[in-house]
């Protein structure tokens, strides 16, 4: 694997909705990223499939939470305008886009975690580029199949 894999990309801005909740991410001994996120995205997929919703990508959105080692995620589908979600449980997140640094994690989610720490760990800080203050993606396109190891989700940070 190489910097060359790293893609820099300007993200537009977009209207989300889903649910979120504070977890301790993989880079800590005490990661609670393995049962938080997948609760959260079976969750929201509950709420949404009485939804009449078109629906584009979804994302993973995370944020680092002050003064401690809590992230907080927010698992949350694309909604066209005109089609947003009635229901008063899924809550609403206001992306700000802006350039990321993007790299592809090919295969199932149980290697997530692998892919995850490749790309903060070696590839990004390769890359040269500051990481800014802004929350961090994960986007599942239309290339993403849930337990197939042909499955893609790209992983993003923000940057300078």
């Amino acid at each position: 694997m190489s910097v060359e894999e790293l893609q820099i990309a300007n993200i537009a801005p977009r209207k989300l909705f889903g649910l979120g909740a504070n977890f301790i991410g993989v880079f800590s001994a005490d990661t609670t990223a393995h049962t938080v996120i997948p609760q959260l995205w079976q969750d929201m997929g509950k709420l949404l499939e009485n939804e009449n919703c078109a629906r584009g990508s979804s994302f993973g959105v995370m944020s680092m939470l002050p003064n401690t080692e809590e992230l907080h995620y927010f698992a949350g589908v694309e909604v066209f305008e005109g089609n947003e979600p009635q229901d008063p449980a899924i809550e609403s997140f206001d992306f700000a886009g802006g350039m990321y640094a993007m790299f592809e994690h090919h295969g199932s989610l149980a290697t997530i975690e692998q892919s995850t720490k490749y790309f903060y760990q070696e590839l990004l800080p390769q890359s040269g580029r500051a990481v800014r203050n802004a929350v961090h993606l994960e986007i599942y396109d239309e290339r993403f199949v849930p337990n197939s190891e042909n499955s893609v989700v790209i992983i993003a940070a923000p940057v300078e």
